[in-house]
């Protein structure tokens, strides 16, 4: 469960998890972002495992590089990305949320 307050309104949701050394948080209905001190590689490895655990399916268009991920993932009709991303020697994870649309759908589904 997420629980962030800062300059967005507090939200909770049940089906994201973030890592657990977590420096800076911010979250809107729509977005949660993050620091942490854990590698790309780590909290590429922790998406890729705790989002289908959380119900949700991996989609297709991933991208991974050594400092850079782009993760899309799909439950019932919203479609969540998590960019990861290295800066000053942290990670950065941005977790955006967007309801499903045709066109946006037919490409998640790998369609």
């Amino acid at each position: 469960m997420i629980k962030f307050k800062g300059d967005f309104q507090e939200v909770r949701r049940d089906d994201i998890c973030i890592l657990h050394d977590t420096e800076v948080g911010v979250s809107s209905p729509r977005l949660v972002k993050y620091q942490t001190v854990s590698s790309v590689d780590n909290a590429i490895q922790f998406y890729q495992t705790e989002m289908p655990r959380n119900g949700w399916r991996v989609s297709e268009g991933n991208l991974i590089r050594p400092d850079t991920a782009v993760l899309y993932y799909i439950k019932s009709r919203e479609i969540a990305t998590v960019i990861i991303t290295q800066d000053s020697g942290r990670t950065r994870v941005m977790i955006s949320f967007a309801e499903e649309q045709p066109s946006i759908g037919r490409f998640a589904r790998g369609l």
